[in-house]
């Protein structure tokens, strides 16, 4: 079930890199669409700087350069693309069974559109993690030893990133545990 990308599988105490995403990418659309049917919210209205419509459209980040970099210089256990389940239903995907991620939500600073949708939606935490990227588009395993080096490399390919969490041994079936 661990994705492995240098032969190694995800193990207790690899961190959890988040590499930010640039805005809500393609998740959660039909939602998105549902509250702005019931808020009468205008796509032409403004919007931090710039219209709603500009800031749910913003193009996706495309991860595939630092992504690459990162596999040739440095130690990785596991890559996670935040997709449509949110961090909730894809992190558990790369996962051995017996390892939770322990993922810190306040880690991270959020879009301004993230807490739009929450706002006009009336959407619990938990449900935006599930169904949004709220603001983690892509996520990397690795031992401590590499965050650095992961880090410098998003960096450079003008990517903030930040660690969200940890890999803990899990005695549950649960395997994401927002502390």
């Amino acid at each position: 079930k661990s994705q492995l990308i240098t032969g190694q599988a995800i193990q207790p105490n690899d961190v959890v890199i988040g590499l930010h995403s640039s805005g809500v990418h393609s998740n959660g659309f039909s939602l998105v669409n549902k509250i702005l049917e019931v808020s009468g919210a205008r796509l032409d209205q403004a919007f931090n700087g710039s219209t709603l419509g500009e800031n749910l459209l913003t193009p996706t980040k495309i991860y595939v350069k630092p992504i690459l970099e990162m596999i040739r210089q440095s130690q990785i256990h596991g890559l996670c693309h935040v997709t449509g389940g949110g961090i909730t239903e894809n992190l558990p995907r790369i996962l051995p069974d017996n390892l939770c991620a322990e993922i810190d939500p306040n880690s991270w600073q959020r879009l301004p559109i993230f807490d739009w949708i929450q706002t006009e939606g009336n959407i619990t935490n938990e449900e935006m993690l599930r169904v949004f990227n709220s603001g983690i588009g892509m996520i990397v395993v690795a031992p401590q030893t590499q965050e650095d080096i992961i880090m410098d490399i998003a960096r450079q390919h003008q990517i903030d990133s930040n660690i969200i969490g940890i890999i803990n041994k899990s005695s549950d079936s649960t395997q994401v545990h927002y502390i």
